[in-house]
């Protein structure tokens, strides 16, 4: 019994996650928990899942150990969600399936089939991971690869539908009511809502009835689909709805109404998902007039049905403005500029990230390195001038100077520079001893030279130059 006044929260504001390494390498030392550090990192996240970590162990790949963990966060920790990163492939001491199912009360199918398509878009080789997911109590186990990059994508798969999955389990009905009734009022593109509707017996049209002019301003959504002869063809009304703050707060996923145009790869934040539904539904105009837009799409050989949403092509003359008005254009944008920071923030986030594969470098032509290659000796094998200029000392600063001497490409200076000198440079060549930066020739201004013009004899450093500036 609690004593009055107390509140037992139960962590009903918390998502609490224990993330669990499976690796006989990191377990010894040998090698790095890279994937299970940032799975923390993820989670920890508060435009992710927003949890805390309330347990961290590596074990080895050995069932019992891994049984025994998963046992002891279940029942006695009582953990929300537990994320394994390993032991999931084909490889002979890969046991962490076999170990969760014989944990699990009921499986989860759905989510390991979401990670399982969603990494089949990444590579091929993501038809080797076997993955389970399954309940025990109020816990949700998950089985996500070993590799950092693929239990990260794995995870963002998944996530759209963690919070609600969570708050199913222990039973938090406001948050669940809530997910529920922000659904309720979303239009669905294959829910036919017009009964007024014929169907020739020999034709292939589907015509409607026209609404009234109340049900254009309420922006109700129509939608009709039929076949012939192995095509499809749509008609679409204009969707003037809008998807509820509420679900995209919660982190529900949601189609984008034109994914056609949108990437689907795994590599997508949620965030970027998230954003790409407020755009979809919020930032494109929606055509005022009851004209219907006409769109026809041959669906793929096998397949079991026609997601139009996926396959909407704007007819030529479909406009959100009427542009015979021309008395009434707008005289200036109506959209507000965007800076050049959150333009790159935006690109950046609908950008998929491109899957790695392994090559002979014969074939790299065209391709771009996931890593960068450094050389096992230095090239050229001494600090080198990027400018054409003057090798100073730093510490000296701006003043006039005494230039004893030059370096050119393919030689080796013998002098050293002492304070009040310089050293005359070119691109390429070597540095001298004594200086630790180099001064552009557009930075100086020549004091004096030779009586033949042959040589520079003095010069003036206008700038204060800092250790290492342009050079390589």
């Amino acid at each position: 019994m609690a004593a009055d006044g107390m509140v037992l929260t139960n962590h009903d504001h918390q998502t609490r996650v224990g993330i669990l390494t499976v690796s006989d390498s990191c377990f010894k030392n040998l090698a790095e928990d890279r994937s299970g550090v940032n799975l923390k990192d993820l989670v920890h996240d508060p435009s992710l899942l927003g949890g805390v970590i309330a347990a961290y162990k590596i074990v080895p790949d050995e069932i019992e150990e891994i049984k025994e963990t998963l046992l002891e966060w279940c029942d006695e920790q009582e953990l929300n969600l537990i994320l394994t990163t390993g032991g999931t492939g084909f490889a002979p001491r890969d046991v962490t399936p076999e170990a969760t199912r014989e944990v699990i009360e009921r499986e989860a199918p759905g989510m390991a089939l979401a990670m399982l398509m969603g990494s089949l878009n990444v590579t091929p080789l993501g038809m080797l991971s076997r993955p389970v997911c399954g309940i025990r109590g109020k816990t949700l186990i998950i089985n996500l690869p070993g590799s950092k990059k693929g239990s990260q994508e794995c995870f963002q798969f998944i996530l759209p539908a963690l919070p609600h999955a969570i708050d199913l389990l222990r039973e938090a009905a406001i948050h669940v009511k809530s997910t529920h009734a922000a659904l309720e009022p979303m239009p669905s593109l294959l829910t036919n809502t017009h009964a007024n509707t014929h169907t020739m017996e020999r034709g292939t049209q589907c015509e409607e009835e026209d609404e009234d002019e109340e049900d254009r301003r309420r922006g109700r959504h129509n939608l009709h689909q039929h076949h012939q002869h192995g095509s499809s063809h749509i008609t679409v009304a204009a969707i003037a709805a809008k998807i509820p703050d509420s679900i995209i707060s919660r982190g529900v996923q949601v189609l984008p109404r034109d994914s056609a145009s949108l990437s689907s790869t795994p590599s997508e934040s949620p965030r970027a998902t998230q954003a790409t539904s407020r755009l979809s539904t919020a930032s494109c105009p929606t055509p005022k007039s009851s004209e219907h837009s006409s769109v026809q799409s041959d669906p793929p050989v096998g397949s079991g049905r026609v997601r139009p949403e996926a396959c909407l092509v704007l007819s030529p003359g479909h406009s959100a403005v009427d542009i015979s008005k021309v008395a009434r254009r707008h005289r200036m944008s109506p959209f507000p500029l965007t800076s050049m920071d959150k333009a790159f923030i935006t690109v950046l986030e609908m950008t998929p990230i491109l899957g790695i594969e392994v090559i002979n470098y014969r074939d790299g032509l065209g391709r771009v390195l996931a890593q960068d290659i450094y050389a096992k000796d230095n090239l050229p094998p001494f600090p080198a001038s990027v400018k054409d200029g003057y090798a100073v000392r730093a510490a000296d600063g701006p003043g006039d100077r005494f230039i004893m001497g030059e370096s050119q490409a393919g030689q080796q200076p013998t002098h050293t520079v002492m304070p009040g000198q310089v050293m005359r440079v070119t691109t390429g060549a070597p540095i001298p001893c004594g200086a630790d930066a180099v001064v552009q020739v557009e930075d100086t201004e020549l004091l004096r030279e030779s009586e033949d013009g042959t040589e520079e004899l003095e010069v003036r450093i206008m700038v204060q130059a800092r250790p290492g500036q342009d050079i390589r």
